[in-house]
């Protein structure tokens, strides 16, 4: 297990500052946040590059505060070219092996495994400047892990590759750690990422982490309204008494929603703020039975755009700006145009109250 306790590094304009976090064992941690969120100064104290100027850090119950990267047993994929440039793909792979305190044997058994699971036998002899992006990630993979690395540290491995290739590489990574279970630590902004691969995902802002949980509960249930409109809850309203009562302000300006509207139970009698996702916004051409009992609002419809293979439909009703993914078939079906007055619907589950 690694342990987070007290850590803080103190930069002029900046400062890390993590009170307590545990990974497990076996674990695929990932760390999620904006550029400039802490992401990478955290992974460079675990790794031993920066000393922190406080707390501790300890793997299975060792403290490796002090130690330097080469006595902590990790391995660094970071998103630049890392293979050395004058050795052949199973040359850069090979290259710590007289370092492998396991045995040759072993380790040639576990390069000849990961050169299966990643797909570079007829790359082996190739050298760096002759491999894609692609390529490249996935021989200093397979550098990383051929020394049986304590943790894996992963510095948003995928930035930079297009789709298909992001895609490939997040199944191999899902593949990899299913397969060898390597305690991993993966630093991203990517919500696709996070979502695809981590065990638990940690939601850092400013330095500090604001949730710390599964994708389910950092994605459906934020805690606070930073990760609510970080991991894509557009609809983040105030609530407030009788908001009809406030709709002379700047409609633009203020999103407002009526407490009264949310059926008792909803939320938190102290709760100050809701969120709800997009595609959990579901709208109606007329007010039916089929409806959702959670909250129902008239509205007229703004704006149409396509958003990959889904509809991104906005709509303003009263003191509210709603945004909601729909499919384009239903959009047609159900006569979904600028200008349409619609019903906004929303399932009581998918009302997400948040902290001040």
């Amino acid at each position: 297990m690694i342990r987070i306790e007290g850590l803080e590094k103190r930069f002029p304009d900046f400062a890390l500052a993590v009170e307590h976090l545990d990974i497990r064992d076996g674990e695929y941690f990932v760390a999620l946040g904006p550029s400039g969120a802490g992401k990478t100064v955290l992974l460079s104290c675990l790794g031993g590059i920066v000393r922190p100027d406080a707390g501790r850090i300890s793997f299975d119950d060792r403290d490796v505060t002090d130690w330097p990267p080469e006595r902590r047993a990790v391995g660094w994929v970071s998103q630049s070219n890392t293979l050395f440039p004058h050795l052949t793909v199973v040359g850069n792979i090979r290259f710590g092996g007289r370092y492998c305190a396991s045995g040759r044997e072993q380790f040639d058994a576990r390069v000849e495994r990961l050169v299966e699971l990643l797909d570079l036998g007829r790359l082996l002899e190739r050298y760096p400047m002759d491999l894609s992006s692609g390529e490249i990630q996935r021989a200093m993979l397979a550098r990383a892990l051929a020394l049986e690395p304590r943790v894996l540290l992963l510095d948003e491995p995928l930035r930079g590759l297009d789709p298909t290739t992001q895609e490939f590489l997040r199944d191999e990574l899902a593949k990899i750690h299913g397969e060898l279970g390597t305690t991993t630590f993966h630093i991203t902004h990517d919500h696709i990422e996070a979502r695809a691969l981590a065990d638990r995902i940690a939601v850092l802002n400013a330095g500090r982490i604001e949730q710390c949980g599964t994708a389910e509960e950092v994605f459906e249930h934020p805690a606070t309204r930073f990760v609510a409109r970080f991991t894509g809850a557009e609809n983040i309203f105030r609530l407030v008494e009788q908001a009809s009562s406030l709709y002379s302000q700047n409609a633009t300006e203020a999103q407002f929603l009526d407490r009264g509207l949310l059926p008792p139970g909803t939320i938190p009698d102290d709760g100050t703020h809701v969120a709800i996702r997009p595609e959990h916004v579901d709208l109606w051409p007329d007010w039916t039975a089929d409806m959702p009992p959670a909250l129902r609002l008239k509205g007229t419809i703004e704006s149409l755009s396509k958003y990959g293979g889904w509809l991104r439909v906005t709509v303003r009703s009263d003191t509210t700006h709603w945004v909601a993914f729909v499919h384009p078939r239903d959009a047609t079906r159900r006569g979904l145009t600028p200008g349409h007055n619609v019903v906004i619907a929303i399932a009581p589950e998918h009302v997400c109250a948040l902290k001040e």
